[in-house]
């Protein structure tokens, strides 16, 4: 372990591209990890809501909400790619 003391310097040098990629990192996983939430919260509202007896009412809810989770899916999905993105660029660039 002691061997690898000299690569200290290195990690000093670039430690603010090594705190924006772990940043990164994280809030790139933070995101997917919501992804599944948000999937199943919608489920569940829409299952709720197709119980219901008032048709008209209900299909316009169950469409509402559909929209809002699929759109907000999208942009998790949207913003996960994006930290993604960021970190590599940030990791490449700290690794040259």
């Amino acid at each position: 372990m002691s061997s690898l003391f000299y690569l200290n310097k290195y990690l000093l040098k670039y430690k603010w591209y090594l705190i924006l990629g772990i940043l990164c990192i994280v809030t790139s996983n933070l995101f997917f990890m919501y992804m599944p939430d948000i999937a199943g919260e919608s489920v569940d509202d829409i299952i709720k809501y197709a119980k219901e007896d008032s048709q008209k009412t209900n299909s316009a809810v169950i469409l509402k909400l559909a929209l809002i989770s699929g759109g907000l899916y999208i942009l998790l999905a949207i913003l996960k790619g994006f930290f993604l993105f960021l970190t590599r660029q940030t990791v490449i660039k700290m690794s040259r």
